[in-house]
This record gives structure tokens, sequence and C-alpha cells, in this order.
């Protein structure tokens, strides 16, 4: 349909084009949008932590599930640990403990936009046996804009906050016409449900746009996303080119 519609507009003489956009003014591209079923803000979901951390040390690490007997575990990838959720996807794994998204909210440029709330839904599933991978990193912890989210079953706590920790409130910002913002999405299973061995869970942002409150989703593809919690599989750890027993501390 919407390559239909690109075609259409193409074949339009552009005396027709300027007419539309003289009667319609800055309606004119919000019917277009309508007609083309987008939404009336662009959200972009980045997952890959290889592109979030690009020009970052290796100091993060991405603690993998992965639902392979331990004598049958390929070796971790080459290279930093941003490769750990790329190459635990080629297993069928899952993100575990923790996991890092970078969220980008841009305003088409005839239309302002109020991010008022982060709201996220969180619900239990089942995980097969298996281990949760770790390549240990070292190095200090990195600081910038976040949204902090603890998964919960029953109350899922949702903290904004700043370099250097400190907590905003309220999360709500506003987008100019053609403006973006940027946020990181961290989002952590703590272990503190006993009976929640993996969740799966997706966020809504809610907006006010031309004063009206319009919802959009953030999720994997249009299916949940997968965290495993802390404490419910045994790790190993990558050192020495083999898989360990984590240190006893």
């Amino acid at each position: 349909m919407e390559a239909l519609l690109d075609l259409l507009a193409k074949a339009w003489p552009p005396v027709v084009a300027f007419v539309l956009g003289a009667v319609g003014g800055l309606r004119w591209p919000r019917f277009w949008r309508r007609l083309r079923g987008k939404s009336d803000v662009q959200v972009h979901v980045e997952r890959d932590p290889q592109i979030i951390h690009a020009n970052t040390p290796d100091w993060v690490t991405f603690p993998q599930f992965v639902a392979r007997r331990r004598e049958v575990l390929p070796p971790a990838p080459p290279g930093k640990a941003t490769g750990m959720p790329e190459w635990a996807g080629r297993l069928d794994g899952y993100p575990a403990h923790n996991m890092d998204l970078l969220v980008t909210i841009t305003a088409w440029e005839d239309r302002g936009v109020v991010v008022s709330a982060l709201r996220v839904d969180a619900k239990a599933r089942s995980l097969p046996d298996g281990f949760v991978l770790v390549r240990p990193v070292g190095g200090a912890s990195l600081e910038f804009k976040r949204m902090e989210v603890t998964l919960s079953t029953w109350a899922t706590n949702v903290l904004s906050k700043v370099p250097g920790g400190e907590v905003v409130q309220p999360f709500a910002f506003q987008l100019d016409r053609g403006e973006s913002a940027q946020f990181h999405l961290i989002v952590e299973a703590n272990g503190e449900e006993s009976d929640v061995v993996a969740y799966e869970w997706t966020a809504t942002l809610d907006l006010v746009v031309g004063g009206k409150h319009r919802e959009v989703r953030i999720d994997n593809d249009g299916k949940p996303f997968v965290l495993v919690n802390r404490g419910r599989r045994p790790e190993l750890w990558w050192m020495d080119d083999k898989w360990i027993d984590p240190p006893a501390y």
C-alpha cells in the first residue's frame, strides 16, 4: 500500500501537489501520514549495544542466557563484550539480568510533541534449563541520561536519572517541530521476585500531540522483550578461552 502511495505521489503533476499544499497548509502532511498509517511522532529504539556503545571503552558486560548444555557451548565471540547479544541471539538466547536500549524521539517538522510518561508492563514467563554467560570486563561505570526500570510483575519501578545518578521528576519534556530527544532505557531484573525466572516486558510512551493523547509502544519488533531474572540460572564466565564457574568472593 505504501509503495502504491509513493508511486502516486511521484506521478502527480507538481501543480497538483502545490495546490494541495496551499489548500491544506500544515494539515496536508498530517493527512498524508494518516493515509500511510504513520505515527504522529517518530520513535526509534536501538537494541544493538555495538551501535549504542560504539565509541566507549570495553567497560560494560552483557550477560546472555543460552539454553545449551555446558559441554556443547560454543566459544564466546572475539572482540568487545558488546558482541555478546548478537552472538547469543544466533543461539536463540535472551538478555539476562539487565539490558540497555537507546530511544530516539523525533517530532515531525509540522507538529510539536509533549512526552508525558513512560509506562512499563511486565509479566512472568517460563524458561528452559541453560546458563547465563558472562564475558567479564573492567573499568569505570558509564554515565548518561537514562530511564532506569526495575521489572516486577506487580509494580515495575521507573526512574528518570541524569548523569551522576540524580533522580529527575517528572519525566515529561517537550519537543518543538522537527526536534529530537534521546535517552537510554536501562532495564533490570534484580532477582527480588524469586518465583519469576524470566520476564516478558513492553513499554508505552504517553504523548500529547495536537492537544490529543497518543500512545507509542516500545517492543521487540511487535513482540515483548525477554529478560532473564537474576539468580535463576547458573552463570559461566569466559576466561582464558574457556567457560568457567565464576570466582567465589
